[in-house]
């Protein structure tokens, strides 16, 4: 897969942990990272990887399936229950699923992890639903603050990295749409936002491995970044556009990106530059300036993945400026041209194109790799 990165081994994790709580010093766990590299692999039996891909696999399609019978079961009998029959049977079934992980926690710990998962997500219904039986003023935004505040609830009590993820959804989510309704800040802003709590997100995983929640974070922002950058230039508002309004709303995700990274988060600084001359760019007349921009943005993605040996960083600036360049294509070129010219052009320009960016990926995805962790 395009943005996949491979899950680091056990032992990897353990002895970060050693490591954090001063039982192994920083240079006997480089010696051991080194060892386990280079010469662990062929001592070692083969990792099952497979194996758990299927039972990942299983276990997120039968919580998909079980969660999808139950709200066709309710949806089917909603009209004829009474309101408290329906309040009943929503916390009923958010109990029964946070019971059912609670049971097999001490059995089967991914089967846990999953109905733990089914009852934050039935948790998020259920407020939408007591709303809409108890007729409550409609501010919907706190919906969304309540249904977050279960998946931290979640975070705090389980560790589980789908309580990490909703929490890493929703609370941005809440944050845009809390502000989109008190105060009609304009979508560019809004959805550059978005785009910068994705790059911080894609930002969290440091080096080549890293904690479970960390991995998820980075995972979400790697797939969120992508769409958000191309949707930014659709997302132009007949209001005037405040250049502090956009200020503020970039803070908040560098005050994560901090607590992320410390130090290193100077990287998300620039980050927070490009996407707020990416929102500038939005009310410029012309796709040439923010095609240009949007181009510069994924080498410095690139960049930056080379930089802290990721390689997703690299797959993602790759694609991001595959984007830009049939982008230009589309807006300044294939118009000039004749209707069988522009289609032959546009196949040359995948296949010669795509050729060199694949050359170019693979060059910049081995010295990412070859950077020590």
């Amino acid at each position: 897969m395009l943005f996949w990165a491979p899950m680091p081994p056990p032992w990897l994790r353990w002895l970060d942990r050693w490591q954090s709580a001063g039982l192994v010093d920083a240079k006997t766990a480089q010696r051991i990272r080194d060892y386990e590299q280079s010469a662990g692999e062929e001592a070692a039996p083969p990792s099952p990887v497979r194996s758990r891909l299927l039972v990942w696999l299983a276990l997120g399609l039968g919580g998909l399936l079980l969660g999808a019978g139950v709200l066709l079961f309710v949806s089917a009998h909603w009209d004829e229950l009474s309101p408290a029959a329906r309040m009943s049977l929503i916390v009923l079934a958010v109990a029964a699923f946070h019971g059912g992980g609670v049971w097999a926690s001490e059995r089967f710990s991914g089967l846990a992890t999953t109905l733990h998962a089914l009852g934050t997500i039935a948790c998020g219904g259920g407020i939408a639903m007591a709303g809409q039986i108890f007729h409550i003023e409609e501010h919907w935004p706190t919906g969304i603050l309540l249904w977050a505040m279960a998946a931290w609830a979640g975070v705090w009590l389980l560790r589980d990295w789908p309580q990490v993820g909703m929490a890493a959804l929703l609370t941005p989510a809440w944050i845009a749409s809390e502000w989109q309704v008190r105060w009609w800040l304009e979508d560019e802003v809004m959805t550059g936002f978005l785009l910068l709590v994705a790059l911080t997100y894609v930002s969290a995983q440091k080096g080549r491995y890293g904690s479970m929640w960390r991995i998820c974070l980075a995972r979400i922002g790697t797939y969120t970044a992508l769409p958000l950058a191309l949707l930014l230039p659709l997302a132009r508002s007949n209001r005037e556009w405040h250049s502090p309004a956009a200020l503020a709303a970039l803070l908040p995700p560098l005050v994560l990106a901090y607590a992320l990274r410390q130090q290193a988060a100077w990287m998300n600084v620039i980050a927070a530059v490009w996407v707020g001359g990416y929102i500038s760019f939005t009310h410029i007349q012309g796709t040439l300036a923010y095609i240009a921009w949007g181009a510069l943005g994924a080498i410095l993605m690139a960049a930056w993945g080379v930089r802290e040996g990721r390689v997703e960083r690299v797959n993602l600036g790759v694609a991001g400026f595959a984007c830009a360049v049939l982008a230009f294509y589309f807006s300044n070129l294939m118009g000039a041209l004749g209707r069988s010219l522009s289609l032959m052009v546009l196949g040359i320009l995948f296949l010669a194109g795509g050729w060199q960016l694949e050359k170019l990926r693979r060059r910049l995805t081995a010295q990412a790799r070859s950077v020590k962790p």
